[in-house]
């Protein structure tokens, strides 16, 4: 069983579709975090959240295409998605803390997932384990 703590946050950004400032656009993006503690090391709340805080704070306010962590792209959700799981899974990892999953959305009908496992809603261990399955057997299925 996956046991974990969800660490929420919110941006506001501009972005645009063709990475120009014609089509800009604002949203206010949310960002939720799935975080394992090693069960041996207590860590404070406070200094996780600051450090989080800390790393996103260069993203607020501002044209992401601008800034070099997203130069040469469009800053998709999808763009800014990877780049804040990587960062965001060093910055952890350097602390012995582990990120399984990065949840970003720009509105609330669209949500964009990157997870360096698979995760289920199951408590169960079986059930986790038919998810998975399920799961594989769809992908051979598409092939």
């Amino acid at each position: 069983m996956l046991r974990y703590y969800i660490y929420k946050y919110y941006f506001n950004a501009s972005h645009s579709a063709d990475g120009g400032k014609e089509r800009m656009h604002s949203h206010t993006f949310q960002i939720a975090l799935y975080i394992k503690q090693d069960e041996e090391k207590e860590y404070l709340f406070g200094e996780i959240d600051k450090d989080i805080k800390n790393y996103l704070s260069r993203f607020d306010g501002v044209f992401l295409p601008e800034i070099p962590e997203f130069a040469g792209t469009t800053a998709s959700l999808e763009d800014i998605g990877e780049k804040l799981y990587d960062d965001i899974f060093k910055l952890l990892e350097d602390k012995g803390l582990w990120l399984y999953q990065l949840e970003i959305m720009d509105n609330p009908l669209r949500v964009y997932m990157v997870s360096n496992k698979i995760m289920s809603q199951s408590k169960s261990e079986e059930k986790h384990m038919q998810s998975i399955e399920w799961l594989l057997e769809r992908k051979e299925m598409m092939k």
